[in-house]
């Protein structure tokens, strides 16, 4: 049987963050989920996620800097992050997942939120 993977969803918006638990979870992922940056970051160094999703602007710190931070930290380096946001459209999003940076429109369907997660997971 195959290790289920877990997922670190972090965003300031609780109805989001409940939607994107109940998807994933009802995918298999192991999800943990949180609005606080810092408690996300303690989170990834213990629960060791295999992915982690991360709204990009919320008021403690942005997603890129929780990514930055994941990256300092030899524990977390490897995590790969995606970024969730409403700022791009998915074209865009489309378009910058051939790049350095993986973002998800809020706005995406479910099936391409779930896409996207699948061929970022090992």
């Amino acid at each position: 049987m195959t290790e289920q993977k877990k997922i670190l969803l972090i965003d300031d918006n609780r109805a989001i963050l409940r939607a994107m638990k109940q998807l994933l979870t009802g995918e298999g992922y192991l999800v943990f989920a949180t609005s606080n940056c810092e408690a996300a970051i303690r989170i990834a160094a213990e629960e060791q996620p295999d992915l982690v999703i991360s709204d990009v602007d919320m008021p403690d710190m942005d997603g890129g800097e929780v990514a930055a931070r994941l990256k300092e930290s030899p524990k977390t380096r490897h995590i790969k992050v995606i970024f969730l946001t409403s700022m791009v459209m998915q074209d865009e999003a489309a378009a910058a997942g051939g790049g350095k940076n993986v973002y998800i429109s809020k706005m995406a369907e479910h099936a391409e939120i779930l896409a996207e997660i699948r061929n970022q997971l090992p």
